[in-house]
């Protein structure tokens, strides 16, 4: 009926913008939260251990705070879409991601951000992504193959540090060219 499913799709606000800092840190959100094209900011923590959230939709354009879905471990698959501007740990310690599309559009996996998913497995990265940031995939044990939406040449040419890939042996398949 109505009412298990508005527990199971939670469907934010259209009039809000912003969610806060700590916002539902540790509460126990609905499967499955629906972010409206209208919010422009996710804060600090605001999802941090959100154990249930097994699902969540991002609007384009979106800014996500340090650590905003933290510990979210029931959370299987993600697409960061377009225009993310996102900063350090967004989705660290997502133990059950298993997938994760990085669209066209994104520019950056900023440090941390998905370290500690030892479930991670599969990751698209679109070709507009510039850099790769410190320790991104720290500890993502599943990872052995990166799927990256452009060529050998455009792969070369993203500004990745030093230990983006923590450690990893992971292979890269491009477009033209699977990297070793």
């Amino acid at each position: 009926g109505e009412e298990i499913d508005s527990y199971i799709n939670f469907e934010f606000p259209q009039k809000l913008e912003i969610i806060g800092t700590h916002a539902f840190a540790y509460c126990d959100i609905p499967n499955r939260a629906i972010i409206s094209e209208n919010v422009k900011e996710i804060g600090q923590y605001a999802f941090r251990g959100c154990t249930s959230l097994t699902s969540i939709s991002l609007p384009e354009n979106i800014t996500l705070k340090y650590g905003a879905f933290h510990s979210c471990s029931a959370l299987t698959e993600l697409t960061i879409p377009a225009g993310t501007n996102w900063t350090t740990d967004a989705f660290r310690y997502c133990t059950g991601l298993e997938t994760v599309t990085i669209a066209s559009g994104v520019n950056n996996i900023p440090n941390d951000a998905f370290s500690m998913c030892d479930k991670l497995s599969s990751i698209s990265i679109a070709s507009t992504v510039e850099t790769i940031m410190g320790n991104a995939f720290y500890y993502c044990n599943s990872l052995t193959l990166i799927n990256f939406k452009g060529t050998e040449e455009q792969w070369k040419n993203i500004i990745k540090s030093a230990d983006w890939n923590g450690d990893l042996t992971v292979n890269v398949v491009c477009s033209d060219k699977t990297i070793t």
